[in-house]
């Protein structure tokens, strides 16, 4: 059935949504909080029914954003990061990582490969072969990219690209998500990347203490009431609790 059939006579616009083999009625809640030296601080928040998604969420903040004068950091969960967010993000200075990503590993092979600046083809490969074709990406962002196998043969990623050889071409389909999920892994496994799991960490302080303390999960029915009464949430938050420079920022859906 549709995700937005009724589920209640007494509360219609609530949604379903199955997710990380949960199942989930109602609505979701996303919340931004920034962090500077002295402390932090929630700067933003959504209201939506719960089919709404975390990338669309990181997609709207983005969009509002102006182009940054300084680097900005944002982090997330695994869910948030897209291609096109990846993409967004750069038009306004902003660096996104994730440090909890959901799902299979991507080859490390794909975050050699490098897009490019209309996102629709690649230059070359990790090994430096020009590609004879690269189709147009489909609608799931994925292009059937095409090399000559003259050059595959003594390529030094041979066994870790996943290209069938023909006698003339050597043809395999690219995912542009998995290029992005790879780079992120290559980044996050080193020290710096460590340091970004730290900074992840706090992210999780305020919706665990909106959820524990003030029941967050217990809202009224009606987007409307739910909606105020989660705001009402916020701001006895902020007024109760003064902020450690520990604490970190970025964005958290639920």
């Amino acid at each position: 059935m549709d995700s937005s059939i009724l589920q209640n006579p007494s509360d219609p616009e609530a949604t379903f949504r199955s997710k990380a083999g949960e199942e989930h009625r109602g609505y979701v809640a996303n919340m931004e909080e920034s962090v500077g030296e002295n402390g932090s601080v929630i700067t933003d928040y959504r209201f939506e029914q719960n089919t709404y998604s975390d990338s669309q969420f990181l997609a709207d903040t983005l969009t509002a954003m102006e182009p940054a004068e300084e680097p900005v950091t944002i982090a997330t969960d695994g869910a948030y990061p897209t291609p096109g967010n990846q993409k967004l993000a750069e038009t306004r200075n902003v660096h996104i990582v994730s440090t909890n990503m959901p799902g299979k590993k991507a080859n490390d092979f794909y975050a050699g490969f490098e897009l490019s600046d209309d996102g629709k083809t690649i230059p070359a490969c990790p090994g430096g072969i020009e590609p004879v074709s690269c189709g147009r990406p489909y609608k799931n962002g994925q292009m059937r990219v095409t090399f000559p196998s003259a050059c595959c043969g003594n390529c030094p990623y041979r066994e870790q690209c996943p290209a069938g050889r023909g006698k003339r071409i050597s043809a395999f389909v690219l995912s542009l998500s998995s290029i992005n999920r790879a780079k992120t892994q290559w980044m996050m496994s080193g020290e710096e990347g460590a340091d970004y799991a730290r900074f992840r960490n706090g992210v999780e302080t305020l919706p665990s203490g909106l959820r524990r303390n003030y029941h967050t999960d217990k809202l009224p029915r009606g987007r409307l009431r739910g909606k105020l009464f989660f705001v009402f949430k916020i701001g006895a938050l902020l007024a109760g609790c003064r902020f450690p420079d520990s604490i970190s920022s970025g964005l958290y859906g639920r």
